[in-house]
């Protein structure tokens, strides 16, 4: 009977502690995110200047560099910065390969409607 006491009190300890454990690591993580998990404006800054010098490379293939562009879009979203559709679509068109431009902008121009450019 002792020894069966003694065994659920050990138990209990072990999951008393490790509730503590996880207690004080949710609460760490917590803080730290609170305290760290935004970037400065001078990041946010980089974040920008990193879109506006993007450029489609015509010679590799588009999608990791669309995916690449898409990432620094994200990274701006999380952080609280909101550019319109339109805004990417036209930094888009701006940084086209010199080979794709011609037939791209033509073809996302003849739409007629500027705002229906997304």
């Amino acid at each position: 009977m002792k020894d069966h006491v003694l065994c659920k009190v050990d138990q209990l300890v072990v999951a008393a502690e490790a509730d503590a454990v996880d207690c004080h690591a949710t609460m760490w993580w917590t803080q730290t995110r609170t305290e760290y998990g935004t970037i400065s404006p001078s990041q946010v800054f980089d974040l920008i200047k990193q879109v506006l010098n993007f450029h489609l490379d015509g010679l590799k293939h588009p999608r990791p560099q669309l995916d690449a562009l898409e990432g620094i879009y994200t990274k701006l979203v999380t952080n609280g910065v909101v550019l319109p559709a339109f805004f990417r679509s036209m930094t888009l068109l701006a940084r086209l390969s010199p080979s794709w431009e011609m037939s791209i902008i033509q073809t996302v121009m003849a739409g007629g409607n500027i705002l229906d450019v997304t």
